[in-house]
């Protein structure tokens, strides 16, 4: 797995829904099962769509951290893509494959996190 998905990471984002959606935030996103991510974003799958609202917490949280995580990551196909090309891409997506509230609110934190990172000497995609 790609760097955004250390304990450090995780510890940080469980702080962040709390902070942000209180226990009642973290224990929904403790609760729900996320297998659905993926489907709940594809427009091919139009069965499966849901509200945006009735999409579960962590599987709005994991389509923008996974898609990041993604696009940042090398792959066998593929090298991995700018830090800005992907913040561009999920911006662009915002309301449409992903959570606009989510989107915006990851776009803005990942700067501090990458900033927290690197102080601390860990890599972050360039």
């Amino acid at each position: 797995m790609g760097w955004l998905f250390t304990p450090e990471v995780s510890k940080k984002c469980k702080q962040f829904v709390v902070a942000h959606w209180g226990k009642d935030g973290m224990a929904q996103v403790m609760d729900r099962p996320v297998s659905w991510v993926r489907h709940e974003a594809n427009p091919h799958l139009k069965q499966l769509r849901r509200k945006r609202k009735d999409i579960p917490l962590i599987a709005r949280i994991i389509s923008v951290a996974d898609t990041y995580d993604a696009m940042t990551s090398d792959r066998a196909y593929r090298r991995a893509l700018p830090h800005e090309v992907t913040v561009s891409e999920i911006v662009r997506c915002s309301g449409t494959q992903f959570d606009p509230d989510i989107a915006g609110t990851f776009t803005e934190r990942i700067e501090l996190l990458r900033e927290e990172l690197r102080a601390t000497g860990h890599e972050t995609p360039e």
